[in-house]
């Protein structure tokens, strides 16, 4: 998962939740740490939104950004303590949300903490909430979409990650794994293949593309080329683990799942 806000998004930030520059430097500075999509850089994307926190302590959007980064550090096994990453996250949301019960991120970051949780219903609710106070916003549209995803509805989640695109000139990496794990779990392996590799242009070193491109080739039975995929994962992660990996992933249908993992590990990928 990555963040990675349009200009339309920014402006609204700079204009709806602070007046205080050094803030705002600080939460962007964050926001371009967690785009980097690694260990090392989530950790100083935390430093910064904190200190953000600390001049404005009203920044309803930095506690929502640094609830994002501790989801990202349970998602990727970045953090010691997964069940602390999580109570953090939780702890960041209540937080903006007190502050600003208006701001679509913070119904996000909800949905996270509902969807990791298997609460799929409330996950897509605050999802949906999220849409209905920003209409425009490419980023709300994705992760509503992987909520959806998670939930088999994928039909509805591929057509929301379309208007994402449309919304946003430039795609963000994020809206192409979205994408591709739509595709993927709807069966569709190659089209997932093919935006999987788009979303793999501006940084080679992100694992969710990899691991879309290792379980669809796997799907697909090319074996050599889900083996090289799943090398790549080895790279980037090399610690990575199947048993994590499929007790993190909040999918509603086990069998979906299943399917997912055992097509890793066809590629290659260890328990």
């Amino acid at each position: 998962m990555q963040i990675k806000l349009t200009m339309g998004e920014q402006a609204r930030l700079w204009e709806g939740v602070t007046q205080n520059i050094q803030a705002y430097d600080k939460f962007m500075r964050g926001v371009d740490c967690i785009n980097r999509n690694n260990e090392k850089d989530n950790k100083q994307a935390q430093h910064f939104l904190k200190e953000a926190i600390s001049i404005d302590k009203k920044f309803s959007f930095a506690h929502t950004m640094l609830g994002m980064s501790y989801i990202l550090d349970l998602l990727y096994r970045w953090s010691k303590s997964p069940l602390e990453s999580f109570e953090q996250a939780e702890l960041s949301a209540e937080n903006a949300l007190a502050l600003n019960d208006s701001l679509d991120m913070a119904h996000i970051l909800i949905g996270w903490i509902y969807l990791l949780k298997r609460q799929h219903k409330e996950a897509i609710k605050e999802g949906e909430r999220a849409v209905e106070l920003n209409p425009n916003g490419a980023f709300v549209y994705s992760h509503l979409a992987l909520f959806l995803c998670f939930s088999d509805k994928t039909e509805l989640a591929i057509k929301l990650l379309k208007r994402a695109f449309r919304l946003n000139p430039i795609p963000s990496p994020s809206n192409y794994i979205f994408l591709a794990i739509a595709y993927r779990v709807d069966g569709q392996y190659e089209k997932a293949i093919e935006v999987a590799e788009k979303g793999l242009k501006d940084n080679p070193d992100q694992l969710s593309p990899y691991l879309a491109l290792a379980s669809s080739y796997s799907l697909l039975n090319r074996d050599e080329d889900a083996r090289k995929a799943a090398k790549q994962v080895l790279r980037i992660d090399p610690n990575f683990s199947l048993d994590y990996l499929s007790k993190t992933l909040p999918y509603k249908n086990q069998e979906t799942l299943n399917e997912y993992v055992e097509a890793l590990r066809k590629a290659g990928l260890p328990d």
